[in-house]
């Protein structure tokens, strides 16, 4: 399995009236999903070797293109990286990285930040660095609106719910 990738099956139950008796049969169905519609797989955080990741980006995508991904997000480590020439027929790569950011004096964040709309607020191979918990807010202020920019693992950096209601401008 490639590291960051999840596949953990659930099960839709529903309870239904069988035409054949006024019972009530409970139904399962193994499933990905809760309900039926477009779905797409992805993955939006993975790390390649331009930071702490085991693979080089081609093989990574090759290999989530191989498995029938519609869709990653290659986010290094406090580093932007465009990979359009592993864009396949069948993978779209969305471009962004992950922030590595003091959120104060004990604790730190990991952001995935992914430009959208018509211009981008970075150069490809452009590196951060943030070292103190005012340039974070400062990244995030000048970076919101031109960026979708998702808290990544709160858990893990030992974040609780004030902790991330005061980080202004993240998704």
């Amino acid at each position: 399995m490639l590291r960051g990738a999840v596949h953990t099956p659930i099960r839709s139950i529903w309870i239904e009236r069988s035409p054949h008796t006024a019972r009530r049969v409970v139904k399962t169905k193994r499933t990905n999903f809760a309900q039926d519609g477009q779905w797409y797989k992805g993955n939006l955080h993975c790390h390649t070797t331009c930071s702490d990741g085991d693979l080089p980006p081609e093989i990574i995508a090759g290999e989530y293109a191989r498995r029938g991904y519609d869709f990653l997000a290659i986010t290094d480590h406090d580093r932007y990286v465009e990979h359009p020439a592993y864009c396949g027929d069948k993978l779209l790569l969305i471009p962004g990285f992950e922030l590595s950011a003091p959120l104060n004096e004990k604790k730190g964040v990991h952001l995935n930040v992914y430009p959208f709309g018509e211009t981008c607020d970075f150069v490809s191979d452009q590196r951060f660095s943030v070292t103190d918990p005012m340039q974070t807010k400062e990244f995030l202020r000048r970076h919101c609106k031109n960026n979708l920019i998702m808290l990544n693992h709160p858990v893990w950096s030992l974040l609780d719910a004030q902790d991330a209601e005061d980080l202004e401008g993240i998704t």
